[in-house]
């Protein structure tokens, strides 16, 4: 799967999980509880788009992982890996 195609999904799922414009996302945004809604993800948040992005991509992905993300861009490399790594 290319990048690009991981970055649409990624994006879409981030979007709706957190009530976000999906054009508001860019790849450098910041996932942190102290900014408030659309861009701060509670754990209850993370746990949702972890859960969304393992049933779209068949993958599985480890809260640290997760934590260790910490932007769109890093989400969209963990999945890249691991969609890649399945292959």
């Amino acid at each position: 799967m290319e990048r690009e195609e991981i970055l649409k999904e990624v994006k879409g799922i981030v979007a709706h999980v957190l009530s976000a414009d999906l054009e508001e996302l860019k790849e450098s945004t910041v996932f942190d509880v102290n900014l408030g809604k659309p861009f701060g993800m509670d754990s209850l948040d993370a746990v949702e788009i972890t859960m969304e992005l393992e049933k779209e991509f068949l993958i599985l992905i480890s809260d640290d992982e997760m934590e260790n993300a910490k932007n769109l861009k890093g989400i969209v490399r963990l999945v890249s890996n691991k969609v890649n790594i399945k292959k």
